[in-house]
């Protein structure tokens, strides 16, 4: 199975083996594409860690960007629904929105390694 992983140019590049159907990848990368390169970028590092992770857990992964910047990119991810929060102060937990932007969000990261 192939399936649309991101638009460039107008050409679909496609990820070889990928388990979501075509639809469901491109409505993903959609929702992605309206997203700071940044933001996508944190946001798979934070897909290794699964469905839901708190703050501390995803700085120690994200060391390029000052804990600042971190917060301000999650926020971005929170307001454009990819992610929800629980908790308050310095317990929250984020959680993706779906497990499938996991999944996604996790190929698109193997691909890339590639």
């Amino acid at each position: 199975m192939q399936t649309l992983a991101r638009v460039e140019d107008g050409n679909p590049k496609v990820i070889p083996g990928s388990t979501l159907p075509e639809g469901i990848a491109a409505v993903l990368e959609r929702r992605l594409d309206r997203l700071s390169s940044e933001c996508q970028v944190l946001l798979s590092k934070a897909a290794v860690l699964g469905g839901s992770f708190q703050f501390g857990q995803l700085l120690s992964m994200a060391n390029e960007h000052p804990e600042d910047t971190t917060l301000d990119l999650l926020d971005e991810a929170l307001h454009a629904g990819l992610l929800t929060e629980d908790g308050s102060g310095s317990l929250i937990t984020y959680h993706f929105w779906h497990p499938l932007i996991v999944s996604h969000l996790f190929e698109r990261l193997s691909a890339r390694r590639s």
